[in-house]
């Protein structure tokens, strides 16, 4: 199978003065439960895109923690024009189940990797 995959570092950043607060949780001015990025990639001729988030950490007091938990989580529409695909991503902070979950998250800022895997029809 010949793929085409490119990745890109991103970090969650809503803005200066907005906050990333976990679904379901009350929000206060400036709290959001989601961050959309839109992204443009040009796609081979007769291929599809997987797009997956890869490297999910937490960066907190100068170190960084893998979530191994699964707090942040995505989903994603494309949408395609003639050689190139529109990503809408949206990216979401579960409820923490746990105190440790909550102390991960807790004044972090989290980093991903976004993955554009290009697949050839069948």
């Amino acid at each position: 199978m010949n793929t085409t995959i490119h990745m890109i570092e991103q970090k969650l950043s809503p803005g200066s003065k907005r906050r990333l607060v976990p679904t379901g949780l009350p929000k206060g001015p400036g709290d959001v439960d989601e961050i959309i990025y839109y992204y443009k990639v040009e796609m081979k001729k007769n291929h599809t895109l997987d797009v997956t988030l890869q490297n999910v950490r937490f960066l907190k007091d100068g170190e960084t923690s893998e979530d191994v938990y699964g707090l942040l989580g995505y989903d994603y529409d494309i949408r395609y024009d003639d050689s190139t695909a529109s990503v809408e991503l949206r990216v979401r902070l579960r409820k923490p189940s746990t105190e440790e979950e909550y102390r991960l998250m807790q004044n972090a800022q989290a980093t991903f990797n976004v993955s554009f895997q290009q697949i050839p029809l069948a």
